[in-house]
């Protein structure tokens, strides 16, 4: 019996929809040619065989001592999907008549001009900002 097979995973373009689309199409596969009931060798060689020479070449960049499946498409997510960041704004919170909604509308508006967010490091640049706050005066958003 034939059934699709997965194009190869696109490192170009919009690489976290790649990944997504990929990862679901190998599991249907996997799932409809009963790989998962063959060894842990086979199911890592067809999954390496699917990922095509430029995931091939992205996996031998990745230090796993034992790679299954699993492990190779965390390591694949931690690649492809986008990190979540946190952001630090100044504010004073002491006064307890002031409403959450304008605070945060104004911690909002702060945020879109104030914060560096440097994705390819997961590098954020907050510390200076944490040290010149007041513990009362820092409101973390994540």
């Amino acid at each position: 019996m034939e059934f699709n097979r997965p194009a190869n995973l696109k490192l170009i373009g919009n690489i976290n929809e790649n990944f997504k689309k990929f990862k679901q199409e190998v599991e249907v596969y996997f799932l409809a040619t009963e790989t998962h009931q063959k060894p842990k060798e086979v199911q890592v060689a067809r999954l390496l065989n699917l990922l095509g020479p430029d995931g091939l070449k992205l996996f031998n960049t990745f230090k796993i001592e034992d790679a299954t499946v699993k492990t190779i498409f965390e390591c694949l997510e931690e690649y492809c999907v986008p990190k979540k960041n946190v952001i630090a704004v100044k504010t004073n919170l002491s006064d307890k008549k002031k409403s959450i909604k304008p605070v945060a509308l104004d911690l909002a508006l702060k945020s879109a001009f104030s914060v560096i967010l440097i994705c390819s490091n997961v590098l954020i640049i907050l510390y200076s900002v944490l040290m010149s706050m007041t513990s009362n005066e820092w409101f973390l958003l994540f």
